[in-house]
C-alpha cells in the first residue's frame, strides 16, 4: 500500500516538475522575443535602417 501511495507521490512531483520547466521555458522565450524586439526598435530609432529577414525553418538544419 505505501508503495501505490508513494509511486501516486512521485507521479505528481513529476508532472508538477515538468509543468514548471513548461512554464519556465515559455517564460525565457516571451523575455528573448521582447529583447529582440526593443534592440530591434532602439537600432531603428537610432535612424539605421533595418530589414528583417525571417530565415525559413528548414535553415536550421
Amino acid at each position: 500500500m505505501n508503495t501505490i501511495a508513494g509511486s501516486e507521490e512521485d507521479e505528481e512531483a513529476m508532472q508538477q516538475l515538468v509543468l514548471n520547466a513548461q512554464n519556465l521555458m515559455q517564460s525565457v522565450k516571451d523575455t528573448v522575443r521582447a529583447a529582440e524586439a526593443a534592440s530591434i526598435k532602439i537600432r531603428t530609432n537610432s535612424g539605421l535602417r533595418l530589414r528583417w529577414i525571417r530565415k525559413p525553418m528548414w535553415s536550421n538544419f
